[in-house]
């Protein structure tokens, strides 16, 4: 299901759940209302990222601006909140004025989380999205050889290559509900192994090859796929050669 999709979905939980509540007249339907509020900000920052990124990715285009706009706003109403309880606290202190430690501290805590909170938002706003795995990884593969190609942010970039007949075992590490599985290849022509992100482009093409060539058998990656427990998968056994 698409991100806007699921946006859609979460927010109609919220009419439904107060239609459930007239009907029947049981307080629990009022969980739907968290749960609509929840999914449908996680959903909206997810299909707000997608547009930035399909827009012109120029920090100051009118597109890129207009997308960013609410997330300035919010930025800027933290940064003036803030701001504003900072001084006001400061400016009770001059006065003389006696707020007792411990509500001083809270907001004066809470001053300084609202203005971190606004300049980090303007500071994401500005950077834009974090690239998405497809973005920077790829793996590529012919009868004979598989090629990864990845550019990760901020770390060194990696071009290498093994050919298929050198696996000698595969390891399938699950990334949770959140993240990408990982498969690291072991070859007898390297020394570390191979990483390969399943969510990266050409990622799920390159564990279907390896299974379909043997490298993981069917009732392992079977566990594997529904695995979301972060559990670890290895063939063969580390007892055993193949």
């Amino acid at each position: 299901m698409k991100t806007g999709h699921k946006l859609a979905a979460a927010v109609a939980v919220l009419p439904l759940s107060l239609l459930m509540l007239r009907i029947t007249g049981s307080a629990w339907w009022l969980l739907g209302l968290p749960f609509s509020f929840c999914a449908g900000w996680l959903y909206a920052s997810d299909l707000h990222a997608e547009l930035v990124r399909a827009t012109d990715m120029k920090v100051w285009s009118w597109r890129r601006l207009l997308l960013q706009l609410p997330q300035y706003i919010a930025a800027t109403v933290l940064v003036l909140g803030g701001v504003a309880g900072l001084a006001w606290l400061l400016w009770t202190l001059w006065q003389g004025g006696d707020i007792g430690l411990k509500h001083g501290l809270i907001r004066l805590a809470g001053a300084v989380i609202a203005i971190l909170g606004g300049v980090g938002m303007f500071v994401q706003g500005i950077r834009g999205p974090p690239p998405t795995v497809k973005e920077w990884f790829t793996v590529s593969f012919d009868d004979t050889q598989v090629r990864i190609r990845a550019r990760p942010p901020r770390e060194s970039a990696v071009d290498a290559s093994f050919a298929w007949a050198s696996i000698v075992r595969v390891i399938f590490q699950d990334g949770g509900i959140g993240g990408s599985d990982v498969l690291f290849i072991f070859t007898d022509t390297a020394e570390n192994a191979f990483v390969v992100l399943t969510e990266g482009e050409g990622g799920s093409e390159f564990f279907g090859a390896l299974c379909g060539r043997g490298y993981f058998p069917p009732e392992i990656s079977a566990q594997a796929i529904r695995s979301s427990d972060g559990g670890c998968y290895v063939w063969p056994p580390l007892e055993t050669t193949r």
